[in-house]
């Protein structure tokens, strides 16, 4: 017979523990299978490790359950508070502590930074909520073991614990939960906010999360809002401006920042990023976490930036297209997060033009930046081989925007944070903004040129390249080969052109965010560059043995050379040696 009645249900206690933990481990087991090798099929070691510690801790307790129920005099030996009052002082705290700790993890997972740590609060939520479970029912059970038969002194510590619990928990859920008041939250994410972090995954053009099916993205588009959903909007897109222009001496080099961040942080895939019903997100720290951005919200993205620094902004639609403007010193700038990269636009006389300004003379200097050179390699699931229009061709051709909504126009920003469902159109549109319009037909660029066959003759000390090109609109002016010892450092995902010669293809081992600024220039020839005819279709090249040769080419049309275009679609480069 106990002395201590309630010592009788330490078994049960136990055994409660011992069924938890194996209906955590069943929780455990039951989450989709990653994608990631481990010693099971689909299950990675990372899962497999909880699983084991799980199955530890539930196996532990189901033999501390069975020998509390067999050895009475253990239990009155090592389980009573009465004998060892001190342990139970200290591990009623270390319960309580125990169990706030656990809670504040699982809200920290749950809610910061959710590309980073989704992933793992999935496969840690199981195990992070047992033992949560645990240390909550052991503070309980210990109170109750320890206060049992004094009801007011039971009363008394248990308004103190569950007062200091739930004012712990309502300060944490406060500042960390989507549903709280979000300024540790906003604190935290401006704090942590690194502009790096968000051009690498929007150049990060392979990456899983722009391949992923419809259904993921716009699962992982709604999970992104809920966990942001209580960040101040206004303080942290300033937050995020001021980090972004960060060393700007002027407004026209603030622009140019942005305009560069958003170019590198945007990524123009072939599905919009939408949630399920089909709304378009347009809120901007959701987008940059996605990486997704049409033109509309990469140009909304801008506005939202530069409005939280008290620029005004403005959509203006164009033909098949819709950039943004920003209004300072006086005047409106263009701004075009999609089409073009690298930062680059259209200067003149030191200032970035309006686009009504841009389309008043010399509006084909917008054609002598190179367009698409991001959509150029985004062929890691396959994209057609085929030329670049000239951007021109939608900024001002009447053809463009008769096959469009109206004429241009622009939109105010009324509402400027609604970040759920953009703006309201506002016609704002006055005399001087009318953008002037002309009969251009759609330009296009060559393709890129696919190697048709690769010859060493080590006898004549020769390497021939063959290759084969097609210009959409007729005017191909010729072609120019980059000869170099070096690479030029990146490749698309595929080989265009004959297979059997993919053995000289040079690729660098696939598309890297690193090799981003590398698309906007034009390949090492200090080797030699030569010059070819619009119908040539091979290149000779005199080698010398032991020599390694890297070797791109590149065709380029009338329209373009007329405009004073550089950089065109380059071919992959070839890698070849004489022995």
């Amino acid at each position: 017979m106990l002395k201590n009645p309630r010592l009788k249900f330490w078994p049960v206690i136990f055994l409660a523990a011992s069924v938890e933990g194996w209906l955590a481990l069943g929780w455990l087991g039951l989450i989709p299978s990653s994608t990631k090798s481990g010693l099971l099929p689909g299950i990675s070691i990372d899962r497999l490790l909880m699983m084991a510690f799980v199955a530890f801790l539930a196996g532990i307790f189901a033999l501390l359950g069975w020998y509390s129920w067999r050895r009475l005099g253990w239990r009155e030996k090592w389980l009573d508070p009465d004998c060892r009052p001190g342990l139970f002082r200290w591990l009623t705290i270390v319960a309580f502590l125990a169990a706030l700790l656990l809670e504040i993890t699982w809200l920290f997972l749950r809610t910061y930074d959710a590309p980073l740590l989704g992933p793992f609060f999935l496969r840690a939520q199981p195990i992070v909520i047992y033992l949560l479970l645990i240390c909550a029912e052991g503070a309980i059970w210990l109170l109750w073991l320890r206060f049992g038969p004094d009801i007011r002194l039971l009363w008394r510590q248990a308004i103190v614990w569950i007062s200091c619990w739930a004012g712990i928990s309502a300060l944490m859920f406060w500042g960390l939960s989507p549903s709280g008041g979000g300024e540790l939250h906003t604190w935290w994410y401006i704090q942590t906010f690194n502009p790096l972090h968000y051009e690498l995954h929007g150049e990060n053009y392979c990456s899983p999360d722009y391949s992923a099916s419809l259904s993921s993205q716009y699962r992982r588009a709604k999970d992104i809002r809920l966990q942001l959903a209580n960040i101040d909007r206004p303080k942290a897109l300033l937050a995020i401006f001021n980090k972004i222009t960060r060393g700007a001496k002027n407004n026209t080099e603030k622009q140019l920042k942005v305009l560069d961040f958003i170019q590198q942080a945007s990524y123009h895939t072939n599905s919009i990023a939408s949630y399920s019903n089909g709304d378009w997100v347009y809120d901007p720290l959701v987008l940059l976490e996605l990486g997704n951005m049409y033109c509309t919200q990469g140009a909304i993205l801008a506005i939202d930036l530069f409005g939280a620094a008290g620029y005004p902004g403005r959509l203006v639609q164009l033909g098949h297209h819709q950039i943004s403007e920003i209004y300072y010193d006086g005047d409106w700038h263009y701004l075009d997060t999609d089409l073009f990269g690298d930062g680059e636009t259209v200067i003149k006389n030191g200032k970035i033009p309006s686009v009504a300004e841009l389309s008043q003379a010399d509006y084909q200097k917008l054609d002598a930046i190179p367009a698409f050179q991001e959509t150029n390699v985004m062929d890691c699931s396959g994209q057609e081989n085929v030329g670049d229009e000239y951007p021109s061709y939608y900024y001002f051709s009447t053809q463009a925007y008769q096959t469009d909504t109206a004429q241009n126009y622009y939109v105010g920003t009324d509402a400027l944070y609604d970040f759920e469902h953009g703006w309201k159109a506002v016609a704002t549109i006055a005399p001087a903004d009318k953008v002037s319009e002309y009969n251009l037909p759609e330009q296009v660029t060559p393709d890129k040129p696919n190697i048709t066959s690769v010859t060493v003759d080590p006898g004549n000390l020769t390497l021939s390249v063959s290759f084969s090109d097609s210009d959409p609109d007729g005017d191909l002016a010729g072609y120019q080969v980059f000869i170099s010892d070096h690479s030029r450092g990146w490749d698309y995902n595929q080989f265009y052109g004959n297979a059997a010669d993919k053995r000289y293809w040079a690729d660098p081992g696939g598309w890297k965010p690193e090799m981003y600024r590398l698309l906007f220039q034009l390949p090492p020839h200090d080797l030699g560059l030569l010059r070819l005819a619009a119908n040539a279709s091979n290149v000779n090249i005199t080698a010398k043995p032991d020599v390694t040769y890297f070797v791109t080419i590149m065709a380029y049309d009338s329209y373009g050379l007329s405009v004073g275009r550089v950089l065109y679609p380059v071919s992959n480069e070839i890698k070849i040696q004489i022995p």
